[in-house]
């Protein structure tokens, strides 16, 4: 049975695999109603891309309780094949949100129209883009990462911090999906002192 986590909720599935404050997105079950929405072609297309690099891979399959035969785990679109239902995605807005999602969330967005919140639609559109960046992927290709963090130093001013890391491309051929290795030691930070522009007397 896939854990049920209400939208924007604390994320508490693999609580080794995440960081605070990230937020569930997609972990629907019977029995909780859930929007729907009308879906174009988009947010699906964005959500298969995330999926073909999945992190959290576990050796257990979720299949889909909304179905008939509960059985719906491997699916194609536009002549890739994938196996969802064992992992997850990441998705990173531009102000430092993060979002955990099943891989299931494409399935139930393409058949069952689920609506996902509008901030996390928001960051699957604009944050990262694939196909868009033309990036090939390839078995041990090294990924760059990064989140945005804002806060205050001791004198008030306000800073800008990039979490930056990078991960390796891996390739499952028994699932025919990717899915990336997050190095820890290449966990770094870069700030930028956020100044107000010349002439703002506001500042």
């Amino acid at each position: 049975m896939m854990a049920y986590f209400g939208d924007l909720s604390d994320y508490a599935y693999a609580p080794g695999f995440v960081r605070p404050g990230t937020k569930a997105v997609g972990w629907l079950a019977r029995g909780h109603a859930f929007p729907t929405m009308t879906v174009d072609e988009e947010v699906p297309d964005l959500l298969w891309l995330f999926c073909s690099i999945s992190v959290v891979q576990t050796r257990g399959l979720h299949d889909c309780e909304f179905c008939p035969t509960h059985s719906v785990r491997c699916f194609e679109r536009n002549g890739q094949r994938l196996s969802l239902g064992s992992a997850e995605i990441r998705v990173f807005s531009p102000e430092g949100a993060i979002y955990a999602a099943p891989t299931l969330i494409y399935h139930y967005v393409a058949v069952h129209h689920y609506k996902p919140p509008d901030e996390f639609l928001q960051a699957l559109r604009t944050l990262w883009d694939i196909e868009r960046t033309g990036l090939k992927l390839r078995e041990g290709l090294m990924v760059p990462f990064y989140r945005p963090d804002f806060h205050s130093d001791s004198n008030g001013e306000s800073i800008e911090d990039y979490l930056l890391f990078e991960g390796a491309v891996h390739r499952d051929t028994e699932r025919g999906q990717w899915y990336t290795i997050i190095d820890q030691k290449t966990y770094h930070r870069e700030s930028v002192l956020l100044t107000a522009p010349l002439g703002d007397k506001n500042a």
